[in-house]
C-alpha cells in the first residue's frame, strides 16, 4: 500500500477517533471498557479528545509539504493511473 494512502487512512481513523470521543462513544474500544468508570468521567474524555486532536495536528504539521507533491508521488508509483492532463500539469526541472 502506498504511503499516500497509509497516510490518508490514519488522518480519517484519527478524525473518526476524535469525533466518537467528543460524543462519549467508548463503545468500539475494549481498552477504555475496562476502564469504564475512568472513561465515563467526561473530564478524562475531554483529556483524551485533547491529546488526540494534538497528535491529528502534528501529523498535518509534519506532512504539510507532502501534500503539494502528492500527485507527483502517485506518478511515479503508477504513471499509468495518471492522466495526461495531470502529467501535463507537473512541475518540470528546468
Amino acid at each position: 500500500m502506498p504511503v499516500i494512502n497509509l497516510k490518508q487512512t490514519f488522518k480519517m481513523k484519527l478524525k473518526l477517533f476524535i469525533s466518537q470521543l467528543e460524543n462519549a462513544d467508548i463503545t468500539w474500544s475494549p481498552c477504555l471498557k475496562e476502564q469504564i468508570k475512568w472513561a465515563a468521567d467526561i473530564g478524562n474524555l475531554r483529556k483524551c479528545t485533547v491529546k488526540i486532536k494534538l497528535l491529528h495536528d502534528s501529523f498535518e504539521n509534519r506532512f504539510y509539504n507532502f501534500v503539494k507533491e502528492e500527485d507527483c508521488i502517485l506518478a511515479l508509483i503508477n504513471p499509468f493511473l495518471a492522466s495526461e492532463r495531470e502529467i501535463m500539469k507537473m512541475p518540470r526541472n528546468k
